[in-house]
């Protein structure tokens, strides 16, 4: 049986060791002679916006973090650092403490809880290796007993102490992403990732587009009849393709070497289901906002003698397209040929989605925390009607769940 109290010592006398030497020390000292606070600006500067605007209250934590990333990661400053004289006047214990770092660097993990085990204590899955590893974490305990929230993904900053692994700055509780949107998150920071694992490669090396993510902490899941709306994504080599199969089952529009098929009962619905068959590339483009439309569609297409495979290339959920969109500066592509098949966007309608986004930032946050909803105010803040504002509301509240 495992002695947790036995363990919870031991995490304890390594958190003491990690003030001692990195909080009050080694944190300041790496800043200022291996120039990492320059660095770090330097990586910060395209997140400062988002950072000051909405997080301003974790721009410390998160440079903090930053630097221990620096310090502590595979391949970090520690090695260097270990040869300086101030370093090395440190206390035995300290030393000890940071050389046992050397050996064991600390690393990120998107995971989930598999086993509360009690006395802060988890058993956890990390969602991108599959690799299970015990976790002491009061941080995490707080955040599900004593906020009461649901969480979907943890974001961990992990260091190994002998004997389990603890957390370490920043604890981020996503209710609503998904291990799938931290890798299109990755592959949107580098488009030539070949292995799911290259994801922590990219977070260790800026944390900062990342940890922007924590603005969008408290989004809630969208559902809709208990299906979770999210993207599902695929493509299918198809040499061979004939829009004359489906017959009038389908509404066929053909454009730029592109047919755009139109599957009524599901393409009108809030499965909104796309098909297309790129001639040129050949190959069959499915996309789909839930799971069942996901499947409906495969069934629909093998009706007419058309195989395709079962799972998604990538999924990826509607709050996380748009966290790419701030984060980035540009607007994820989940769709290539939606624009060929659409009216183009008029000022006024690209005036109307931008006061639909200020209502939502004043709506949504409002809902989470219980406040009451000053229709008024919203609506002459967002310059929108208060009559749309009530119905914008009512329809969070249903996707809520209050």
């Amino acid at each position: 049986m495992t002695d947790f109290l036995a363990i919870q010592k031991v995490c304890e006398a390594n958190s003491y060791l990690l003030e001692k030497a990195f909080d009050e020390f080694l944190m300041y000292y790496a800043a200022d002679v291996a120039g990492l606070e320059k660095y770090m600006n330097k990586r910060m500067k395209p997140y400062r916006k988002i950072i000051r605007r909405r997080m301003k209250d974790y721009e410390g934590l998160l440079k903090a973090q930053f630097i221990a990333t620096m310090v502590f990661k595979e391949g970090g400053v520690l090695r260097k650092l270990l040869k300086h004289t101030r370093v090395q006047a440190l206390t035995p214990e300290e030393l000890s403490f940071l050389e046992f770092q050397l050996e064991h660097p600390w690393r990120y993990s998107f995971a989930r809880i598999e086993e509360e085990l009690g006395h802060d204590f988890f058993r956890m899955l990390d969602t991108i290796t599959g690799e299970t590893y015990l976790l002491y974490s009061p941080g995490i305990t707080r955040t599900i007993h004593d906020d009461g929230k649901a969480v979907s993904l943890w974001m961990l900053l992990i260091i190994f102490n002998g004997r389990c692994y603890q957390t370490q700055g920043i604890i981020a509780s996503f209710t609503s992403f998904t291990p799938s949107d931290m890798l299109f998150l990755a592959t949107e920071l580098q488009p030539d990732i070949t292995e799911d694992v290259q994801v922590y490669e990219i977070v260790e090396r800026n944390p900062f587009p990342f940890m922007a993510l924590l603005q969008y902490s408290d989004f809630p899941l969208m559902l809709y009849k208990g299906d979770m709306s999210i993207f599902h994504l695929a493509d299918d080599d198809m040499a061979t393709f004939s829009p004359d199969v489906f017959g009038n089952d389908a509404l066929i529009q053909w454009k730029e070497n592109v047919y755009s098929i139109w599957i009524p009962e599901l393409s009108d619905s809030a499965h909104m289901v796309r098909v297309y068959y790129d001639e040129s590339a050949e190959l069959l483009m499915r996309m789909s906002f839930t799971r069942t439309g996901w499947d409906l569609t495969r069934e629909w297409l093998a009706k007419y003698g058309i195989s395709v495979k079962e799972e998604p290339d990538f999924t990826v959920s509607p709050t996380m397209a748009a966290a790419v969109k701030e984060i980035t500066g540009y607007e994820a592509e989940i769709n290539p040929y939606e624009r060929l098949f659409e009216p183009p966007v008029t000022e006024e309608d690209e005036q109307h989605d931008e006061e639909m986004e200020r209502a939502l930032d004043i709506i949504i946050p409002k809902l989470n925390a219980g406040d009451p909803i000053d229709f008024e105010q919203i609506a002459r803040e967002s310059n929108m009607d208060v009559k749309d504002i009530q119905i914008i509301v009512d329809l969070v509240r249903k996707e809520m769940g209050k």
